[in-house]
């Protein structure tokens, strides 16, 4: 009797771990990959766990490999993956980092809709030690963010970037 309940107790559990990681690693994305393609973004379809980290790897060493020219476009060196998905698929897209989406949206109303509406857009989760050592208007969330960006919001009013740029100009060339 003992011997039936303890296996009929690892069965469920090791069910429900494999449904957990079944969840996490396809179905998770691909219902995310679905659902993005319905909005109209289109992008490499899902990897299992990787993604399209592999892909990104050896772009980016490829790019490093190369040199750069003073007159070159730096955005195929910086994030030649990024560049390229662009190129491919258009202004929306979207690339695989492990098993999560990456939204990449380059429309400016739609930048502005995503940036207005903060609680709307959460941001990704980053690294703690990122959190401990550089904290920032760019890490803040909610209520926080909206009261750094209401404080700094008037040093980016375009009467006070033309004053700025005078004074760079002038120190430009004193130098």
């Amino acid at each position: 009797m003992l011997v039936a309940v303890v296996a009929a107790a690892v069965s469920v559990l090791t069910v429900t771990c494999l449904w957990v990681t079944a969840e996490w690693v396809w179905l998770k994305p691909k219902r995310a990959e679905r659902q993005l393609r319905r909005q109209g973004f289109s992008g490499n379809p899902y990897r299992l766990l990787s993604g399209d980290l592999k892909e990104t790897e050896s772009m980016l060493a490829e790019a490093r490999s190369r040199p750069i020219g003073l007159d070159d476009d730096i955005m195929p060196r910086i994030v030649p993956f990024e560049h390229q998905t662009i190129k491919n698929y258009g202004k929306k897209t979207f690339t695989w980092v492990g098993p999560e989406p990456a939204v990449i949206v380059m429309d400016p109303d739609h930048i502005k809709e995503i940036l207005s509406k903060m609680s709307d857009y959460p941001k990704p989760a980053s690294n703690p030690l990122v959190k401990l050592l550089a904290q920032g208007v760019a890490a803040y969330e909610g209520d926080k963010w909206s009261v750094h960006r209401k404080i700094l919001n008037p040093a980016f009013h375009l009467e006070k970037l033309k004053a700025s740029l005078n004074f760079t100009a002038a120190w430009a060339t004193l130098v």
